[in-house]
């Protein structure tokens, strides 16, 4: 309700306030001649625990009385939750707690890469030595071995003349009417590399003789002779190696005396050495 002057209303609560805008809290009042708002406990510093009196002539501030305690009202809606504070410092380590069980194995992880190969280590003792085997079984048969048969001189003959000579120990033994093979393998060194030979052979007296003999001219030629007569050719060819020099004496004889098939040789220039070597040989057999 309002007063009669429109000044003050009571609201919902049944407080009385005023209906003018901007007085809340405040009454207005008057001392019979002066009008005011005024609020009604004191907004002035030193008048707490006063209100606002008058005495019909004079209005002031004046010590109020308590009055009796009122019951109490019910209790208002929970407020809104305020902002968290802010985190508090670490507390203390807890105790550790108990260990728990072991997990199962993992899987197992791709295998590293090679390390670098150690140092060899030191031999070890040798051990002892183990019981001999069986003897295995016999192996096949070989290949026939050469056929004839062979005569090999095992020291040097040197010529230093221009006439044949016999190379000593480099012949075979025939007998009449039996055919021959043979095949002299003569290695031989010059005095100089102007310095040719020649070469043959002699032996008994022959129904038939067929031979050739072939001796080294250069490092990649060579004399070519083929003959049926001993002692030929007559003459010697002109250059040899110094060393490293070979010649060959192939052929057929049927003597028609028992005797000694030897082979022979010359140097081309008198007082310059052709000189056999050891290792020499000839391989011959007779034909059936």
């Amino acid at each position: 309700m309002a007063d009669q002057y429109g000044l003050m209303t009571t609201d919902s609560n049944g407080w009385v306030v005023p209906s003018i805008s901007g007085q809340g809290g405040k009454f207005y009042y008057t001392d019979g001649t002066n009008k005011s708002w005024e609020y009604v406990f004191p907004d002035q510093t030193g008048k707490s625990g006063m209100v606002l009196g008058t005495d019909g002539s004079a209005v002031g501030w004046v010590s109020a009385q308590s009055g009796p305690q009122g019951p109490t009202g019910p209790q208002g809606p929970q407020g809104p939750t305020g902002a968290t504070g802010a985190q508090g410092p670490k507390g203390d380590t807890g105790d550790t707690g108990a260990t728990g069980p072991q997990g199962p194995t993992g899987a197992t992880g791709a295998q590293g890469p090679k390390g670098d190969t150690g140092d060899t280590g030191p031999q070890g003792a040798t051990g002892a030595q183990g019981s001999t085997g069986a003897t295995g079984a016999q192996g096949p048969t070989g290949p026939a071995g050469m056929a004839g048969a062979t005569t090999r001189i095992t020291g040097t003959v040197a010529n230093s003349t221009t006439s044949y000579a016999d190379v000593t120990g480099l012949s075979f033994v025939v007998t009449s009417g039996n055919v021959y093979w043979f095949k002299f393998f003569i290695f031989y060194s010059s005095a100089a590399t102007t310095t040719g030979s020649r070469w043959s052979i002699n032996g008994p007296s022959t129904s038939f003789l067929n031979y050739l003999s072939k001796y080294t001219l250069t490092a990649t030629s060579e004399t070519t002779n083929f003959q049926n007569s001993y002692g030929v050719p007559s003459s010697a060819n002109a250059t040899s190696l110094s060393t490293g020099n070979m010649a060959i004496i192939e052929g057929v004889i049927v003597p028609s005396a028992n005797g000694t098939v030897i082979a022979r040789f010359a140097s081309e220039v008198s007082s310059s050495a052709i000189t056999v070597q050891a290792n020499s040989f000839v391989w011959y057999m007779a034909v059936p």
